[in-house]
């Protein structure tokens, strides 16, 4: 071991494996760190990779004999023109000396001899300077002629302070060069020339010879290793931490926290060499440090497996002289302390503040300077901190003295702002520099007393992040950017921490300096004249709602100084509300509140309405430049409230007469306007809903002539009214889903209104079982837009003049108003007949669209089951047209017939079947067709509906031959006179021969005596009467010989006459009680609906059974509360459901 230590302080290396022989690796630190609950700051298995992972950097001091220095002008962009030392990063499988001849080759032009080492310098674990000094040997030093990308020139210089330089941390290694030159041959105070030992290793190693005496006996001892087997104690150097900090866990390792009084002395020797190649780099270092440690040997304990080994007297005495010399060994640079550095940081920080020019070095270098005093002064973050505090102070009492020699108001406003602009832009660049500054303080105040139980425990922790910092950013940059260590570091190091600063804006905010900055402002200016400020902007603000020009920026200064000087992190804006903001708004309504008054009583409400709208708008373009976001909010119900809601009354009369003179734009602007205010447009609403009930059923009455008797009229004249309100809606208040609501709330009541006609309903299943009639009137709309759609989709004069494209429209028009219908099961039923007739008659104008309506009915919501019926019915006449043509296929005769064979469950009404005794020319057809059909359904039974039936006859007389199309029962009637055309028939003998009831016989004679559309009728009888109920039995009848057609009042030989007319699909009294099935349907749909409410509830109350049923039923009809009580008292009285013992309001359905 004592020929180690020769060999160490020769500056020799080793010959041992030392990754074998490291005490305390990588992974181990990382190990002890985590047990601390914190998490490690670099990988266990981080492998130093030149240009990567570690940045190795050369300088060299290369003096004359007239002691000059050898100095080289920048060229890269960031410090063009500065001199500098030549140096530069080492570039991978160079070694030590190799890149230092390159650096000086390159950037002066002179070819050198390196013949030591003078320094190391270190910031972090991962960047390391070497500081060289040599000899000239050839060359021709560099002229700007020959500035390249490296440099511009070099030259010899003799006192460095009349160049202006890179920067100032190359003055103590140009003088340490300059006194090693001077040097006399073999002095024990200076080391000899020592150069880098070429020795490989894999990782980066701080070997650690720590010296110590026995002061009773002058021995000296050095510590010794006992791991695999005798060593000095090594160390693998942390990524993350400083050396010092690596150096001092380690000392902890050794010795425990009671750590010896003990001092780094200076490197004995450096062991580098790298095998230059990608696949094994071998870019690691070894450096050995010696350390002294003060005490004597007695009173120092080991806790790690260490011995001390006492040196011989001879190395012993040599030992000494190289702890006796400061210069015995190369100097290990960690001379960053406060006192240091402050002197050349303060000037920086003062021109900072000032907003005086700093130039890109001076800003480089405070970012270094920072770092460096954090990193190895342990008081310097808190010194840094005193210092600036009192900087920042006197520079805001300055300022006060500015801005407090201002007495009128507007000035001194404009003289704060002015001074707060500029410190306030101040607040976020001066942080930036010293964040290195707040992870310190931080990292101490919040430390727990495991963590900070070693000196370098908080420091190391957070000199870790910085020294990543430097080592990321000096990868960013080229050798020729790194002429020196120091340089590079501050380049970097002011890099990375504005580009954190930028990336993370939050950080500024909660930046220890910046909160200092402001909170010194706070305390020093603006608490003492923050009241006057805010008075002064005010008045401006009211100065400029008087329409006066003034510079917006005053305002807004001051807004600005309330939220950022505010020292509550919870809450920034808590003084910004309780002051500015509380001033602005009371500003605010005092100001309107007297405007607004005048306003409405000189020009009247439009007028004011046009004002109020105005300055809500300005208002609110002015909250947005001078209050913060969140005030807006505030602002406008501010304004709302003195501006519409203090004259909300005054406002809403005017509503009415606007939407009666149908004002839209003014409606439109009344809108605006209380739609601001809760609750402001329901008094609108209920104007709205008033005047078109009243509009629509006036106008409705003004028409009443016309749209009683025509369904066309009366639907067109709906629409009308209908588009007309919309209209309104739409130009007035924007289709705002509020006003839709009660526009069609109002068109309903128009709708279902009985004022012109009405429909009578009886009441209930038990007035109709005792035979009473008691009726409840009912719109008789629902029928007029059956009777509508029925001359649409029926052949008739209407729908032939419409376009197939016209035809749908007011289709889907009928469909819109019977949204409003209330009473929709009457349409169903109407629409239902008025098909049938179509479909019988075949007089369908379009087969397609009536399959359409069908689909449209089911799209608008109608049942499913009525739609259903009604496809079925097209499905019907289909099958019967099928049938047909097989029927006439197997029949002899050649007379045409169709049968129309249909479904009872589809179309089927209820009513009773008619007695009628049938031509002979038909009767014989019933058997035949019976017999076809059992044949292709057994099982299945016909019933014949003559009184739904029709046909086509001729008709022969003196006249002409005329085709009449007639109903069975009108044929039945002519065809008594077959066999004597020429004679008189009684009533009496009629009804004989016909076998119809009396009302049918009188209601189809009349048809064929007093046809509206005929001027000469078919049947002529005597007496004369006005009434078909006038005949008598003794009424005689007899076919009119000189019946023809004429046209153009001339009679036609030849012609086909339609007598059928509105075909009869039920008997008089079925058509009377029509009224009562729709009742007794709706009754049934009632239950249903309750059934299958209680069915899935199961339990439920009467207000709740209600309101569900009224949703279901509401498509067909809206059942009376008289109804829905009937039926569930019916319903409990049948065992379906009860009422709960406890409350007779809620009901229990019964399986």
């Amino acid at each position: 071991m004592e020929t180690n230590l020769v060999r160490v302080l020769e500056g020799q290396y080793l010959d041992e494996l030392t990754s074998e022989l490291c005490d305390f690796t990588l992974e181990e630190q990382n190990a002890a760190t985590e047990a601390q609950g914190v998490k490690p700051l670099a990988s266990s298995d981080y492998i130093p990779i030149v240009g990567k992972t570690v940045t190795y950097v050369v300088a060299c001091v290369i003096v004359n004999d007239h002691s000059e220095v050898l100095m080289m002008q920048e060229a890269k962009e960031s410090c063009a023109g500065k001199w500098y030392l030549p140096a530069g990063r080492m570039e991978p499988g160079e070694t030590i000396v190799e890149a230092g001849v390159r650096e000086v080759l390159e950037e002066t032009g002179l070819k050198v001899e390196i013949t030591t080492l003078l320094a190391v310098e270190t910031a972090g674990g991962s960047w390391f300077r070497f500081v060289l000094t040599g000899n000239v040997i050839g060359g021709e030093l560099k002229t700007p002629s020959q500035a390249d990308q490296e440099s511009i020139q070099a030259k010899w210089c003799q006192n460095l302070n009349e160049l202006s330089l890179r920067a100032n941390d190359i003055l103590p290694v140009v003088e340490l060069a300059r006194n090693y030159r001077k040097r006399q041959p073999k002095d024990p105070n200076w080391h000899r020339e020592i150069l880098p030992a070429r020795k490989a290793h894999y990782k980066n190693y701080l070997r650690v010879v720590v010296a110590i005496k026995n002061k009773s006996t002058n021995a000296v001892y050095v510590l010794l290793s006992e791991k695999t087997a005798y060593h000095f104690p090594t160390v693998e150097i942390h990524p993350g931490r400083s050396l010092h900090s690596t150096l001092k866990k380690f000392m902890i390792e050794l010795f425990g926290a009671d750590l010896p009084q003990h001092r780094p002395h200076g490197v004995l020797s450096v062991e580098h060499h790298t095998s230059g190649t990608q696949a094994n780099p071998t870019d690691g270092l070894c450096l050995t440090v010696l350390v002294i440690c003060r005490p004597s040997i007695e009173s120092v304990s080991l806790i790690g497996k260490c011995i001390w080994h006492e040196l011989s007297k001879d190395l012993s005495a040599r030992l000494a002289v190289a702890v006796a010399g400061k210069n015995a060994t190369f100097q290990l640079h960690v001379n960053s302390t406060f006192e240091d550095k402050w002197p050349s940081m303060r000037p920086v920080v003062l021109s900072l503040l000032k907003q005086e020019r700093v130039t890109p070095s001076e800003w480089q270098e405070l970012f270094f300077a920072v770092h460096l005093v954090c990193l190895w002064d342990d008081k310097g973050p808190l010194k840094i901190h005193e210092s600036l505090q009192q900087d920042i102070v006197a520079y805001i009492k300055q300022a006060q003295c500015r801005v407090l020699a201002q007495r009128e108001e507007q000035a001194l406003l404009k003289a704060y702002i002015v001074e707060w602009r500029k410190f306030f832009t101040q607040s976020n660049y001066l942080p930036l520099p010293f964040a290195k500054l707040e992870s310190c303080l931080q990292s101490k105040g919040s430390s727990s007393s495991s963590v900070s139980s070693s000196g370098g425990g908080a420091s190391s922790s957070s000199a870790s992040s910085s020294s990543a910092t430097v080592t990321g950013a000096g990868s960013s940059h080229n050798s020729s950017a790194c002429a020196s260590g120091a340089g590079t570091s501050s380049g970097g190091g002011g890099s990375s921490s504005s580009s954190s600063s930028s990336k993370k804006p939050n950080h500024a905010e909660d930046s220890i300096v910046r909160k200092l900055m402001l909170d010194s402002w706070n305390q020093s200016i603006f608490m003492n004249i923050k009241h006057r400020l805010q008075e002064s902007a005010m008045k401006l603000v009211h100065a400029e709602r008087n329409g006066e020009a003034f510079d917006s920026q005053l305002v807004i200064g001051v807004r600005e100084s309330y939220v950022n000087l505010c020292s509550n992190t919870e809450d920034k804006l808590e003084i910004y509300r309780e002051n500015f903001e509380a001033a602005y708004l009371h500003a605010t309504s005092a100001f309107y509140r007297l405007k607004a008054s005048e306003q409405l009583q000189t020009n009247g409400v439009k007028s004011f309405m046009e004002y109020a709208d105005a300055k809500l708008r300005e208002e609110e373009a002015r909250g947005e430049r001078y209050l913060e976001p969140g005030s807006i909010t505030a602002l406008g119900q501010c304004c709302v409230t003195v501006l519409i809601g203090d004259h909300l009354p005054t406002l809403l009369a005017e509503c009415a007469p606007l939407i009666e003179a149908r004002e839209t734009q003014r409606l439109q602007l009344m809108f605006r306007l209380l739609d601001r205010v809760a609750g402001g447009v329901d008094p609108m609403l209920r104007d709205l809903e008033n005047h078109i009930v009243q509009a629509g059923l006036a106008d409705m009455v003004a028409a009443a002539d016309i749209i009683t008797q025509d369904s066309e009229k009366y639907v067109e004249r709906l629409l009308k009214l209908f588009r007309r309100f919309s209209d309104l809606v739409k130009e007035a208040f924007n289709d705002d889903p509020r006003f839709l609501t009660a526009r069609d709330k109002a068109f309903k009541t128009v709708v279902n209104d009985i004022t012109l006609f009405k429909l009578e309903l009886p009441t209930s299943n038990t007035a109709m079982a005792r035979g009473i009639k008691i009726s409840t009137p009912e719109s008789k709309c629902p029928e007029l837009l059956a009777n509508y759609c029925d001359m649409l989709l029926r052949r008739t004069p209407f729908s032939k003049r419409l376009t197939t494209e016209e035809i749908e429209s007011r289709l889907k028009d009928v469909l819109l108003v019977l949204k409003y219908v209330s009473n929709k099961d009457v349409f169903m039923r109407y629409h239902k007949a008025h098909l049938t007739r179509r479909l019988i008659l075949d007089s369908s104008a379009d087969s397609e669209k009536e399959e359409d309506m069908v689909e449209w009915l089911r799209e608008v919501g109608m049942p499913a089951d009525y739609v259903n019926k009604l496809a079925r019915m097209f499905q019907d006449i289909k099958v019967s047209e099928d049938l047909n043509t097989q029927f006439r296929s197997q029949t002899t005769r050649h007379d045409a017939i169709n049968i129309k064979i249909l479904n009872a469950g589809a179309w089927a009404r209820g009513s009773e079947r008619v007695s009628v005794s049938l031509p002979l020319e038909l009767e014989d057809y019933i058997p035949e067709v019976e017999e076809f059909y059992k044949k292709k359904h057994s099982g299945r039974k016909l019933q014949w509906y003559h009184h739904m039936s029709n046909g086509t006859i001729t008709f022969a007389n003196n006249t002409g031959r005329f085709d009449l199309d007639v109903t069975t029962f009108q044929m039945a009637v002519l065809f008594a006179w077959n066999q004597r055309p020429n004679e008189k028939v009684s009533y009496e003998n009629l009804r004989l021969a016909t076998e119809l009831p009396d009302p049918e016989l009188r209601r189809t004679l009349w048809s064929l005596v007093a046809f509206p559309k005929l001027k000469r009728q078919l049947l002529v009888y005597e007496p004369a009467i006005s009434n078909p109920k006038d005949f008598t039995e003794n009424t005689l009848f007899w076919v009119n010989q000189e019946f023809a057609i004429i046209k153009n009042g001339k009679p036609q030989r030849r012609g086909k006459v339609n007598l059928v007319g509105r075909l009869q699909l039920s008997t008089e009294r079925s058509q009377q009680e029509d009224n009562q099935s729709i009742v007794q349907l709706r009754i049934l749909r009632t239950q249903e609906a309750i059934i299958k409410i209680m069915k899935m509830r199961k339990r439920l109350s009467n207000a709740a059974l209600q309101a569900e049923l009224v949703d279901i039923l509401k498509n067909m009809f809206l059942p009376s509360k008289k109804m829905i009580k009937e039926q569930l008292e019916w319903l409990i009285e049948h065992k379906y459901m009860r009422r709960d013992d406890d409350d007779i309001n809620t009901f229990i359905y019964m399986a």
